[in-house]
This record gives C-alpha cells, structure tokens and sequence, in this order.
C-alpha cells in the first residue's frame, strides 16, 4: 500500500496552489487566535469547567494526531476551515464521552462563559439586565444535547447553517429545523418567566 503524498497542488486554469498538511506550529496558532471561542464551546456543551478543560485538551490532542486531515494552502479560508474542523472533534469527542459515560449536570454559570462567548447583538439590544441574560443561559443549557448543539454553533460561534450542516453532517434543511425547534422553547421558557423575546 502506497503512502500519501505530503503535498498535491491545485491547479485552475494558470493559479496553481501548494496544498499541505497544517503544522504544529499553524495548529498552536489556531489555539491562539480561535482559543476562546472553541474553549467556550467546550464549556457551553459539558457545562462545567473542569470537563470543558478535558475537551479542550483532548481536542487540541487529536488534531495534532490527525493534522495530515487538515489542508492548508495560504488562504484566509483555510484558517476558517480548520477552526471548523476543530470543533467537529470538539463535537465527536464530545458525543464519545457521553456515550461512555452518560450525560453529566449541567451547572455552567453565565460568569464561567461570558468571557469567552459574546451574546449575539440582536440578543443584547433585547436583554438589557444580565437578570435575563442568566434566564437565557439557563434555559439554553437545558434544551436537548442536538438543539443546544446548533445553537451554540449558529448564535455563540457564529457560524453558517452551511457551515453546521457539514461539521454534522446533516441536511441544511434539518439545521434549521433544529434552530427553530431550540428558538420556539427559549421563547416558550422565556415566557414562562414572565419575559417576551423574539429570538
């Protein structure tokens, strides 16, 4: 069986592109200009510091083992696209440890995340006392394991229904049905507490 080449290059039409393997060291860099981010969804999904700690290590851990997956070719995409790569293992190593040990408490506290993860604005001009954004955390981490998921995926790290539907590997359309299924009980939860949102 032969071995895979180090590098292919990408020709179209005269623009020819080396493509490689990302490097430890354009791993470490990822670490530290997306570590924020993917640390604070480590904590949203486990909803305890300690466990998040875990994730975020094993993550890093993994994509060092498997950074001949992660292509790098120069373009400011690419450093997209691996952050997004990361977070499909933050993803599966996450679904691996639920499946070995069950789903743990959820007791993450807003302070313990809003360092790291920023409400999206039209969140913020709705929900002016931070009274309601702990409602909103709360009722958030309560939603089920794939509703929650997509949520901290499309609001909290920003990213594209395209984007969630590949790291997944779903159809777009059943994204956004989760999106609507995870913004219909928010609300409802929010309205509960006495609250009117449109999320």
């Amino acid at each position: 069986m032969t071995s895979m080449p180090p590098c292919v290059v990408l020709c179209h039409q005269t623009n020819c592109k080396e493509v490689i393997d990302i490097t430890t060291q354009e791993l470490e860099q990822l670490a530290h200009t997306y570590g924020d981010s993917i640390y604070g969804f480590c904590l949203h999904l486990t909803g305890h510091p300690e466990y998040a700690d875990d994730l975020y290590q094993d993550t890093f851990l993994r994509a060092i083992e498997i950074r001949q997956k992660i292509k790098m070719s120069g373009s400011e995409q690419d450093w997209l696209s691996a952050k997004n790569y990361v977070i499909g293992i933050v993803i599966r190593l996450w679904k691996k440890t639920i499946s070995k040990q069950g789903k743990r408490a959820y007791d993450t506290t807003l302070e313990d995340c809003q360092e790291y993860l920023a409400y999206p604005d039209e969140l913020a001009s709705q929900m002016e006392k931070k009274e309601l954004y702990n409602h909103l955390y709360q009722i958030t981490g309560k939603l089920p394991d794939k509703l929650r998921l997509v949520i901290h995926m499309h609001y909290f790290l920003e990213m594209s229904i395209e984007e969630i539907a590949s790291i997944l590997h779903i159809p777009k359309g059943t994204v956004k049905s989760r999106l609507f299924l995870a913004r219909k009980q928010i609300a409802k939860g929010m309205e509960e507490m006495g609250y009117e949102i449109s999320i």
